[in-house]
């Protein structure tokens, strides 16, 4: 769930489309494949090291859903109005400045 987080966080402007630009820093995509190959890594590897022990296809299945969801979770949230959080969220970014394209 932690690598599909990391693209909605992406989203800061009260973006809908967290894809919207995903290449357009290679580092991105490439960080984020290098991630989840370590956590299969750690996973399916670490053994005694991390406490781990393999998971089933089953189980990886699942896994891969969770994170799915969280990409569908932040579309659904994203349909709640909310004036504070609207208001708390410009209050925070006020204090950066926009990055040049």
């Amino acid at each position: 769930m932690t690598s599909f987080n990391l693209i909605n966080a992406r989203c800061i402007h009260n973006e809908v489309n967290v894809f919207k630009g995903i290449f357009k820093n290679l580092y991105f995509p490439v960080l984020w494949v290098i991630m989840i190959i370590t956590h299969v890594v750690v996973v399916e590897v670490g053994g005694m090291a991390f406490s781990t022990t393999p998971l089933t296809l089953e189980r990886w299945a699942v896994t891969f859903f969770f994170g799915v969801g969280s990409l569908l979770w932040y579309q659904l949230i994203r349909l709640i109005p909310n004036k504070r959080r609207k208001d708390r969220s410009l209050s925070i970014l006020a204090r950066f400045e926009p990055l040049d394209d």
